[in-house]
């Protein structure tokens, strides 16, 4: 941003944090540049600027694809950095499930985890993206213009200038994996490895990808007529809570060995809870502020 001061205003540091200030100028064509877009509830001062150079530089559009000026370095390094905080509730969520099962069954909970990470991350760069995210689709689902992350990279992201592409696509990319990773622990002791695989891909491409667009998307129909869902409400914990008890209810009751008919069904090690619940509660920082989309108040208080 540049700011230039003008010969007859006496500059006062307070003035940039006072809304209701206007210094007294005397009248002259102006205009108002920035060389990038205002971050969300961010409020600012701008001084008028009559240099023909940058009269003829001032932009006189918004940003489009592949328009590297308005990223702020500052709002794309916070979002990485919550990425990494949603990235730690996934074991958190693993080791939490593994406590409340039997101990032979705890390293196969958090292993399930972590597996939605690697399959989740390959179904997103392939089609999730581009059907979740996508900028000219319909009101129900996206299209095929980003299969394979084609054309996200440096330019702009979907739901905010300020941070490019690329960095929103992971973001959101931990908000698929964990959603999966909720489910989960309704298949605890019950369900092979293989089939909660691809009930896992199957769930993410036609279930969460369609109601992330409905929800987030611009192009949604939810979203068009005035849904709000901060940071994952409905496709994060309605959609996979209901995926989980539709799961739980296919596969049916845990049953007991033949030969030891006795056998109970108790949590093994509080520990594990204990700390699932601290990675949790840790990530829940980066995964509420980070739906802000830029290090502003506005993120602290959520």
């Amino acid at each position: 941003m540049i700011f230039f001061q003008p010969s007859n205003y006496t500059f006062n540091p307070l003035h940039f944090y006072d809304a209701t200030f206007t210094p007294t100028l005397k009248p002259k064509p102006h205009i108002y540049f920035t060389t990038r877009s205002v971050r969300p509830s961010t409020k600012f001062f701008q001084f008028p600027i009559t240099s023909p150079a940058i009269m003829e530089s001032t932009p006189k559009s918004s940003p489009s694809v592949g328009d590297v000026s308005s990223i702020i370095s500052a709002d794309t390094a916070f979002i990485i950095i919550c990425t990494a905080f949603v990235w730690f509730m996934i074991p958190g969520v693993g080791f939490f499930y593994s406590g409340l099962a039997r101990s032979k069954n705890s390293l196969s909970l958090i292993l399930i985890c972590f597996w939605c990470i690697a399959l989740v991350s390959l179904q997103w760069f392939v089609i999730g993206y581009s059907l979740t995210f996508s900028r000219n689709g319909s009101s129900f689902i996206g299209n095929f213009d980003h299969i394979f992350l084609i054309g996200v990279y440096d330019g702009p992201s979907p739901a905010y200038d300020g941070i490019s592409d690329l960095t929103f696509c992971i973001f959101q990319m931990m908000f698929a994996a964990i959603s999966c990773s909720l489910i989960t622990g309704a298949s605890a002791e019950r369900s092979r490895f293989l089939p909660a695989s691809i009930f896992i891909v199957l769930w993410t491409t036609f279930v969460y990808d369609f109601i992330a667009y409905w929800t987030w998307n611009s192009n949604g129909w939810s979203n068009i007529m005035g849904g709000l869902d901060f940071a994952g409400g409905t496709p994060v914990h309605i959609a996979s809570g209901a995926a989980a008890l539709a799961y739980a209810i296919l596969l049916g009751p845990r049953k007991k060995t033949e030969d030891n008919n006795k056998e109970e069904f108790k949590h093994h090690n509080m520990s594990h809870v204990f700390l699932g619940t601290a990675l949790i509660w840790f990530g829940w920082f980066g995964f509420n502020a980070g739906s802000g989309m830029a290090s502003t108040i506005f993120d602290s208080q959520s």
